[in-house]
């Protein structure tokens, strides 16, 4: 699942900018890994989340929106920089994963037990979207 939250976290980057996908999904990220969060959790996150994954359209990425300002296309980064972008993004989920597993497998039984037993996504607070302007 913290794989797929990455993934998710990176694809979100691009749209709501960097800043706004880390202060977005930070605190579910330190939630679902709060029985046994290590700094590899942190570094990762910010390494997927608020940098890299931000990194294919100008809201994602400030120096690509300086870029913008003086005149390159919009989506021009996105249709010439997709594919370098899906290389880094799956060599640093590899890596976490990797890491994250070890992690894992090196936690008490209990913690391993408990974190994995009521595995769910929800999403709360759609009908705020409407208060937002």
């Amino acid at each position: 699942m913290n794989v797929v939250f990455l993934l998710i976290g990176a694809l979100v980057s691009n749209i709501l900018g960097t800043t706004g996908a880390s202060m977005l999904l930070i605190r579910p990220w330190l939630r679902m890994n709060k029985y046994r969060l290590t700094a590899h959790h942190v570094v990762f996150f910010i390494f997927i989340v608020s940098n890299v994954g931000g990194s294919l359209t100008p809201v994602g990425d400030p120096p690509l929106f300086l870029g913008y300002l003086k005149g390159v296309p919009f989506w021009w980064v996105a249709r010439n920089c997709w594919p370098i972008w899906v290389i880094a993004i799956a060599i640093l989920l590899a890596m976490f994963f990797v890491v994250d597993s070890i992690n894992f497998r090196r936690a008490p039984a209990e913690v391993r037990e408990f974190e994995t037993r009521n595995e769910e996504w929800r999403f709360q607070g759609l009908k705020n979207l409407g208060f937002s302007r």
